[in-house]
């Protein structure tokens, strides 16, 4: 489903049906919807979970499994617990812009504090 406070709009079904009959096994490239993203559409709209956008493609994230949301866990609180001690930051699954019209959602973003 996506959300962009005006409207909610349902995927069709054959995407639909693509998407949850891969989340048992491990996700490869999930395949663009066929409907191109601006980047403004993109950065204006909330998607659940959220999706990176690449060259005007939305694409699905690797959610991951227990042992990989763990590691994800211990790594922010480490960081997280040292942030003012090493002059670092970090937020969790904020988007990225990598290049212009690409937009990923790392798991961890750390940063270096400048003053």
């Amino acid at each position: 489903m996506i959300l962009d406070g005006r409207r909610s709009l349902s995927l069709n079904a054959t995407a639909h049906e693509a998407q949850t009959s891969r989340m048992s096994t491990a996700p490869t490239l999930y395949e663009p919807w066929s409907k191109t993203v601006s980047v403004e559409e993109y950065l204006a709209s909330s998607y659940e979970p959220d999706l990176d956008l690449v060259d005007g493609h939305l694409e699905e994230r690797n959610l991951g499994e227990y042992e990989h949301g763990r590691l994800q866990l211990m790594l922010g609180r480490l960081l997280g617990n040292h942030e003012r001690e090493w002059g670092v930051y970090v937020v969790t699954e904020c988007r990225l812009q990598v290049q212009p019209g690409r937009f990923r959602v790392p798991d961890l973003r750390p940063g270096r504090v400048v003053s």
